[in-house]
């Protein structure tokens, strides 16, 4: 009885650990290229990495998510879909949002809201009533013989 229980301490962990399972590839210099991950021998999870280290790229299948990263490590682009929306999104090196997209329709544009933004700046300006002691509408004498 002991020797079965002392069988089964040591096999079911080995069980448990086997159904997940870590291929990794590195390049010459020594850094992880890329590790995919399967659970009871599904692909689960892809992860790809810069020859920096950073993270290029991932995708978890089974949540529908895909991330793809400059090498500086800031998020490129996210995509992540269910049965009921698609959302897409994609970024600047620095990680502004660039554009938002869900179910192909622009909910985020910074091209737009750029442009909101200067149209907006340039009404304040022109409805702005600043006074330094004198109108703009004048005529300067410029002491040299013409006054424009």
């Amino acid at each position: 009885m002991k020797s079965k229980l002392f069988l089964l301490s040591v096999i079911m962990p080995l069980i448990i650990f086997s159904q997940n399972q870590l291929v990794k590839e590195t390049y010459k210099n020594g850094q992880v290229k890329s590790e995919h991950i399967f659970n009871k021998d599904e692909l689960e999870i892809i992860k790809t990495y810069h020859k920096n280290g950073q993270l290029k790229f991932q995708k978890y299948i089974n949540d529908s998510l895909i991330e793809e990263y400059y090498k500086n490590g800031q998020l490129s682009y996210r995509k992540i879909q269910n049965e009921k929306q698609l959302l897409e999104e994609a970024y600047s090196k620095n990680g502004d949002l660039i554009i938002q997209l869900i179910n192909n329709e622009i909910t985020f544009s910074a091209h737009e809201n750029a442009f909101n933004n200067l149209n907006g700046i340039k009404h304040k300006r022109e409805n702005s009533n600043h006074h330094h002691g004198h109108s703009h509408d004048h005529h300067h004498d410029h002491g040299h013989g013409h006054s424009h």
